[in-house]
C-alpha cells in the first residue's frame, strides 16, 4: 500500500516478494536479528490486544516488538511489527526503504523531504546507486556514497535512520557518528529514544539515560531488562546503592533473567564485597545449575576476590 496505487501492480509485488515462499521471506525481512543468537520473551498485551515481545540478544543489548494480530479462520497471524529501535510499524519502514532505494523519484523525494526539496537528478541517482550497492553487499561504498548527499536530504529522519543502519554494519566509528548525529537531530523525540540509550551509555550521560528508560518504561511497562539497565547506568556512575536496588527489582521481576544477577556481582566485586559475591554466585548455581571451581575466577577481574577467604571456604 504504501509502494502503489494500482492493485495489480501491488499483487505483482507481493508474489515477487513471496516467489522463494513465505519462510525465504520472512528471513530475509529478519535477517539483522535473526543472524544473531538471542532468545524471544513474551511480556504483556498493550492497547487491549498487542503482544510486547522482547528480544535478548546473546552478544548484549536488546529489542522490544510489538505485533498486530488479526484473525485468518481459526488462527491469529501477525500481520504487522512495531520494533522499538525504528519507533515505526515494519511495513512502513520496508516501504519508504524500498521506495527510496528501490525506485527513488522526484515526485517520491518531495513527498519524503517537503516542498523544500527541488527536483535533482543527481541525487535520483545517487539513491539509485547508494540501493544498488546495498543490495550486492557494498556496504562502505554505499554509506561513503549517503555521506555525500546534501544535508538537507541525509538530515531527514528516514535517511538518518538508514545511515544507522549501514553503519552499524561496518565499525563502531561509523555507528557512534550517525548515532550522534540521530540525538543531535531527533534526540527529543520519544522514537529515537531507545535506539540512544547505548549512545548516551558511551558518552557518560547516564542521567539522560535514565530518563530515556524512565519514557520507554512509561510506553512499554515494567520488566527485568529496563531495570537492569538503570541499574548498570547506576553502576557506571559508581552509585552502587542504586545498582543493587535495581538489579534487585529485575530478579524480583523476572527470576530467569541471568543480566541481573551479573550485575550485582560486578557491583559487589567493585567494592571488594566478597560475601555478597559468594551469595550471588550461589544464587546462580540454585537457579541455573551453574557449577564453579575455583579456575573460573583466576582472573583480572576477579583477582582480589580469588584470593579472598570467601571464596576459599566456598569452594573447599
Amino acid at each position: 500500500d504504501d509502494l502503489f496505487d494500482d492493485e495489480e501492480a501491488k499483487r505483482g509485488y507481493q508474489r515477487g516478494m513471496l516467489s522463494h515462499g513465505r519462510t525465504k521471506f520472512t528471513s530475509r525481512l529478519f535477517h539483522g536479528w535473526l543472524s544473531q543468537e538471542l532468545t524471544a520473551k513474551y511480556l504483556r498485551t498493550m492497547d487491549g490486544d498487542r503482544p510486547l515481545i522482547r528480544l535478548d540478544f546473546a552478544s548484549g543489548g536488546h529489542e522490544y516488538m510489538l505485533l498486530s494480530l488479526q484473525r485468518k479462520a481459526d488462527n491469529f497471524v501477525t500481520v504487522d511489527i512495531f520494533p522499538m529501535t525504528t519507533g515505526r510499524d515494519l511495513s512502513e519502514s520496508v516501504g519508504i526503504a524500498t521506495q527510496v532505494m528501490l525506485k527513488p523519484s522526484d515526485s517520491l523525494l518531495t513527498r519524503l523531504f517537503g516542498s523544500s526539496y527541488k527536483p535533482n537528478p543527481e541525487i535520483v541517482s545517487k539513491l539509485t546507486r547508494v540501493g544498488d550497492l546495498q543490495r550486492s553487499g557494498d556496504i562502505r561504498r554505499a554509506y561513503d556514497l549517503l555521506l555525500s548527499l546534501p544535508e538537507s536530504v541525509r538530515d531527514n529522519r528516514v535517511m538518518v535512520d538508514f545511515a544507522i543502519k549501514l553503519a552499524s554494519l561496518i565499525g563502531d566509528t561509523e555507528y557512534q557518528r550517525e548515532l550522534t548525529r540521530l540525538e543531535k537531530l531527533y534526540g527529543d523525540e520519544e522514537s529515537a529514544g531507545f535506539m540512544l540509550i547505548d549512545y548516551y551509555f558511551t558518552i557518560g550521560e547516564y542521567d539522560k539515560a535514565m530518563k530515556t528508560v524512565d519514557r520507554l518504561e512509561t510506553f512499554l511497562g515494567e520488566d527485568a531488562a529496563l531495570s537492569n539497565l538503570r541499574a548498570n547506568f547506576a553502576l557506571s556512575s559508581k552509585d552502587y546503592a542504586r545498582a543493587e536496588q535495581y538489579a534487585a527489582r529485575g530478579i524480583a521481576l523476572e527470576q530467569d533473567f541471568e543480566d541481573s544477577y551479573w550485575t550485582l556481582v560486578t557491583g559487589a566485586i567493585d567494592q571488594n564485597q566478597h560475601e555478597k559475591v559468594v551469595h550471588t554466585l550461589q544464587q546462580f548455581e540454585t537457579v541455573f545449575g551453574y557449577e564453579f571451581v575455583a579456575d573460573d575466577f583466576d582472573n583480572d577481574f576477579y583477582r582480589q576476590f580469588y584470593q579472598s577467604d570467601a571464596m576459599r571456604v566456598w569452594l573447599q
